[in-house]
């Protein structure tokens, strides 16, 4: 004959609770315990890592990637007359200090100017006497239909013979040497 249970029912669900309510509680746990953990490192490839010992010293970060660098600050060096870069001494990056020659320009308009000039004031030191000489008293020819740029190229010339033949150079310094012509593009002017 069957014999009835009292409160078996009553024990399996309060052992239900009791199972249900400590899941839960472990679930809260272990959901709280995996929020404090910091994220895992990204995994990377063997072949694109070095591996070496720890040494003390400078530490040298070589990047590579890809597009373009921009400059955060650029100087325009501008040159005092129009000309064609034959030689370039200072490249991107390197070290200038004020009178560092950057460019060799030529133009070949006033290197003949330059010439023409020479070759009248040679003239005009021949013949002293001439009075219908076309040099003027500070030994340049008048500029016609030069303005005001011939003008400055005169003045110009005109002062660095003057300095010649003082025997300095536009520092007021006895040149070491004399450069040969044609050097532009001082920076710090």
């Amino acid at each position: 004959m069957d014999i009835k249970r009292e409160g078996v029912a009553k024990k399996k669900r309060i052992r239900m609770a009791i199972y249900l309510v400590l899941t839960a509680a472990g679930l809260g746990l272990v959901t709280w315990r995996l929020m404090l953990l910091k994220p895992a490192a990204p995994t990377v490839e063997r072949a694109t890592v070095w591996i070496d010992t720890v040494k003390r010293g400078p530490m040298v970060i070589d990047r590579r990637g890809l597009g373009a660098l921009e400059p955060e600050d650029i100087i325009w060096i501008p040159a005092a007359f129009d000309g064609q870069v034959e030689k370039i001494v200072a490249h991107s990056g390197d070290d200038v200090k004020a009178g560092s020659v950057m460019l060799v320009l030529s133009n070949p308009d006033m290197q003949l100017a330059a010439n023409d000039f020479e070759w009248q004031v040679k003239q005009a030191e021949a013949t002293p006497g001439r009075s219908e000489s076309p040099i003027d008293e500070q030994g340049v020819r008048p500029a016609v239909g030069g303005g005001k740029r011939a003008e400055r190229f005169a003045a110009g010339r005109a002062s660095e013979r003057e300095r010649r033949a003082v025997g300095q150079d536009a520092t007021g310094e006895r040149p070491e040497r004399e450069a040969g012509g044609g050097e532009v593009g001082a920076v710090g002017q």
